[in-house]
């Protein structure tokens, strides 16, 4: 970074103020929680964990790391709160059992989350992808990819990035001019879509009370807020707003036609409902419920009498969302 032990005053000074403006910046991007973490193998770990069976994890900075971790890494991160609850007899909240450790991710970092189309030559043909900026940061060797060979593409620095292409850019306020300069980053012009982008997944994920994450560590729920259709249809807006393209492809665009980004989008929303829905399958009430029916009322007749699962379901139909039919499940072994 030329601020060697040799170097004039200012070039050390400019290499500190890099520094820390690169740690500030992937903090702010999430790029610490998303790779700030290492699973290691134990064998003294629970053997009955599936997937999770004899492994730890370990967060950058733990256990004080950030809590954009459990958006991040919700399945690993949900194993350590497990544990901890585990190792000090207390009620951690770990979510339902029939969740556990199943919820694909609900956020990614900046560089994964946006992307720019870049035009490249497959078989002889120009042709435009989207690449996300993490894809341009890394490069990506020459590959075959559906029988298709795609030609290798260097890694950008980021002051090489084409940030004039970016569908968003970095929310004006966010860094000053100076600290912009000094990265190299573009200042005028900008628009705030890009970080509006990445924390609007964040906070649809993990708001109060109302996000699909938090929501989804909830272990008693009171049946009248699920048989109402609009409980189901904030819940569907809320994913939908939150789990964008970057989120779902983990930033992997390379190879990918507008037809691929988009299923694999709806299978990741649909992985999130069906995951929820497990988790309520798993609390105690739901046993109850399977055989409970709701009074006659409120819009049903006797001829229409049904339990309060059936009654859920319906009402998650009426907003446009199949759940599948299951039966009262516990998965976790009982705390230590």
């Amino acid at each position: 970074m030329g601020g060697g032990k040799n170097a004039d005053r200012r070039s050390q000074e400019e290499a500190r103020a890099a520094q820390l403006l690169a740690y500030r910046l992937f903090k702010l991007w999430l790029e610490a929680d998303e790779e700030g973490y290492e699973i290691y193998y134990n064998p003294e770990q629970e053997p009955s964990l599936g997937i999770f069976a004899k492994k730890e994890l370990e967060f950058e900075n733990g256990p004080a790391a950030s809590d954009f971790g459990k958006l991040t890494a919700p399945a690993l991160y949900v194993l350590k709160s497990y544990r901890k609850a585990a190792d000090f007899d207390s009620h951690r909240d770990f979510g339902p059992e029939g969740a556990f450790g199943k919820y694909p991710r609900f956020c990614v970092s900046f560089l994964r989350m946006i992307s720019v189309p870049v035009e490249i030559e497959v078989k002889g043909e120009r042709k435009i992808e989207e690449r996300s900026l993490h894809e341009l940061w890394w490069g990506s060797p020459q590959k075959e990819i559906s029988k298709v060979i795609y030609p290798e593409e260097p890694a950008l620095r980021m002051g090489d990035f084409p940030w004039k292409e970016l569908k968003g850019a970095l929310k004006k306020g966010m860094l000053t001019p100076e600290e912009a300069r000094v990265l190299g980053l573009p200042w005028n012009g900008m628009n705030d879509e890009a970080m509006v982008m990445l924390y609007l997944s964040t906070f649809m994920a993990g708001r109060e009370e109302r996000g699909f994450y938090t929501l989804g560590l909830q272990t008693t729920w009171d049946e009248r807020m699920l048989m109402d259709p609009s409980f189901w249809t904030r819940l569907s807006k809320a994913i939908d707003v939150g789990i964008k393209p970057g989120v779902a492809t983990f930033g992997i665009f390379r190879g990918k036609g507008k037809d691929v980004i988009k299923k694999e989008t709806g299978d990741h929303k649909r992985k999130i409902l069906d995951t929820f829905w497990e988790g309520i399958a798993s609390t105690a009430n739901y046993q109850r419920w399977e055989s409970e029916y709701i009074k006659v009322g409120r819009g049903i007749t006797e001829d229409e009498k049904m339990t309060v699962v059936k009654a859920i379901r319906k009402a998650a139909a009426k907003a446009g969302i199949t759940l599948k039919a299951l039966q009262a499940s516990y998965r976790l072994p009982a705390l230590k």
